[in-house]
């Protein structure tokens, strides 16, 4: 027996105040006020309720349904009717085949196979013959067919070709400042051909006004078709000597004001350098901001430089209190206590209220974690968490040979990614990538004589799968903290790189 939800809510809006008591519905024909079928609510001056209703017995096609209420006074209201369609008792839960069409469509059955796996969710994967097809506004469209042999309609998209043959080179290029000259009416920037040509030049700024300005680039490719204009918008200051800057403010959550701030001792020049420590000892935990500007001998006071900052606790110092544990935990904090212990600092004692501690780990698996490191007073309270971000990359050797032959170990079998560079910081291009823990490099390329090779791994779920080992391990963890204050989170991302390929 099939049924379908009925859910409703009708309020009671004449101006005296009346419970609805009952209520009933029909299906297709009304039979009268009383005669329809029981629903039960609870009475109330509105009434909210949910109920099924008998399908069994419909026909496929179109139905009417309709729902009615008395109140206290035995009144029945008037009708609300719906129209609702009925599919079919037993409705096919696995799709057998799918096939598209392009532009026309050719008819249920009639279009283009697409492969998929008998289910109720199957996903079909093809390429569409764009080769085939004139350059301009298209359509597709995709349908499946269920168990009973049954065609569903089919969903369609537009696309767009742009053209049958594409361009592997850019061979040209220029610029234009606020007015568009055409393509090819630009001034020329000097590129090497190639797809993905980088192109330096100055903007010539001391020729432009005061105000917003546009300048917009575009390429040609080898077949003597420029492409669309990128455009962005920059504005010029005003044509301004080097100017020294004379004096330097900082302000902490509110910006008092040009020259209002608190005075930063500096020595006058174009590139002054300042050091200063801010006072906080005297802000609350929590977020703060700190505000900086500067001042030229023109007596100019430049905009302020803003910068967000969190203070995690006071200092304690005054308390006296000393150091007397400290822990780490990798990706999942256990709490307070919980963490794997730091024995003893590097100079032996817990008994200063800055201590330096060394600890080392192996065994964890590739991919990005986190690092957190807490301290333990003689009172027994435990500090804030300080907390920083790693990345570990497998330990890879090259074989000297021709072509050059990539190893490495790694705990885990998942997908690697070979990249390569000509010069040892980068930049690095995937070149591949394998389940395997080694990698030819056939493609061999005569320039340059050297290269220089990185293997990462991906590893989506590091950061939550990963949590404490077993027993002490070993990769150094070094930290110097006071008593009762922690560092700050370090900005996500922060990568360092380590001797045995991990960042």
């Amino acid at each position: 027996m099939k049924y379908t939800l009925l859910l409703l809510m009708v309020l009671a809006t004449q101006c005296w105040s009346q419970q609805i008591n009952s209520a009933e519905y029909w299906v297709d024909s009304d039979p009268g006020a009383g005669n329809a079928t029981s629903l039960t609510i609870a009475p109330s001056g509105e009434s909210v309720f949910s109920g099924n209703v008998d399908m069994s017995t419909l026909t496929i096609g179109l139905h009417l349904l309709g729902v009615r209420f008395k109140d206290d006074r035995d009144i029945w209201g008037s009708n609300e009717a719906r129209l609702f369609y009925v599919l079919g008792g037993n409705v096919a839960t696995n799709l057998t085949a799918a096939e598209y069409w392009v532009d026309t469509d050719p008819g249920d059955g009639n279009g283009t196979a697409l492969a998929i796996s008998s289910g109720p969710n199957p996903v079909a994967v093809s390429s569409l013959p764009l080769e085939a097809l004139p350059i301009g506004l298209h359509s597709v469209g995709v349908r499946f067919k269920d168990s009973r042999e049954i065609w569903g309609l089919p969903e369609v998209r537009l696309f767009y070709v742009l053209g049958g043959n594409f361009a592997t080179d850019l061979t040209a290029a220029e610029y234009w400042v606020d007015t568009d000259p055409g393509a090819g009416s630009g001034t020329a920037l000097t590129i090497t051909p190639g797809t993905n040509p980088v192109a330096v030049s100055s903007l010539p700024l001391e020729a432009l006004p005061i105000g917003l300005h546009s300048v917009g680039v575009r390429f040609k490719d080898n077949r003597d078709i420029w492409g669309l204009s990128e455009v962005r918008l920059f504005y010029v200051l005003g044509n301004v000597p080097a100017e020294n800057i004379i004096a330097a403010e900082y302000w902490l959550d509110s910006d008092p004001g040009a020259g209002n701030g608190t005075s930063i001792a500096m020595s006058p020049g174009q590139s002054p350098v300042l050091d200063l420590e801010f006072p906080y000892s005297e802000l609350g935990v929590g977020l703060h901001q700190v505000g900086l500007r500067f001042k030229d001998d023109r007596n100019i006071w430049g905009p302020s430089e803003a910068r967000l900052f969190y203070v995690i606790s006071p200092i304690q110092a005054a308390y006296g209190n000393t150091l007397t544990s400290a822990e780490y935990f990798i990706n999942y904090d256990p709490g307070p206590g919980a963490g794997v212990q730091i024995p003893l600092p590097t100079d032996g004692n817990w008994d200063s209220a800055f201590e330096t501690i060394t600890d080392s780990i192996e065994h964890i698996p590739g991919g990005w974690h986190w690092i957190g490191l807490r301290f333990r007073d003689e009172r027994g309270v435990w500090g804030s968490m300080i907390v920083d971000t790693f990345v570990v990359l497998p330990i890879l050797t090259i074989l000297p040979t021709t072509p050059p032959v990539l190893n490495w170990q790694s705990d885990s079998s998942s997908m690697y990614y070979v990249h390569r560079s000509a010069i040892s910081g980068g930049p690095f291009a995937i070149i591949d990538s394998t389940t395997a823990r080694t990698y030819t490099d056939i493609e061999n390329p005569p320039a340059p004589s050297t290269r220089f090779y990185r293997i990462t791994q991906r590893l989506d779920d590091a950061l939550a799968t990963f949590r404490l080992p077993a027993e002490p391990q070993q990769a150094k963890v070094i930290a110097r903290a006071p008593l009762g204050m922690s560092k700050p989170p370090s900005e996500a991302g922060t990568r360092k790189q380590s001797n045995d390929n991990t960042e």
